[in-house]
């Protein structure tokens, strides 16, 4: 069976299909068994959103230093 991974908004996921929450990013619910439809999604994303900072890029993907941009 498959179930989909949704953000909490303090932090954290839950699934879909158990409604059971947790902190880490798998690739199968922890306690269903369930295969993550959009696990690879989900950690784009988180990955992304470490990376802003570092390199002052804002929401919409744009430096927020660089002219013309």
């Amino acid at each position: 069976m498959i179930t989909f991974f949704k953000e909490k908004p303090s932090g954290g996921f839950y699934c879909s299909e158990c409604r059971m929450s947790f902190g880490e990013l798998h690739t199968t619910c922890p306690y269903c068994g369930n295969y993550v439809v959009n696990y690879e999604d989900l950690l784009i994303k988180e990955e992304n959103d470490k990376m802003r900072p570092m390199f002052d890029i804002d929401e919409l993907g744009k430096n927020k230093y660089a002219k013309g941009e």
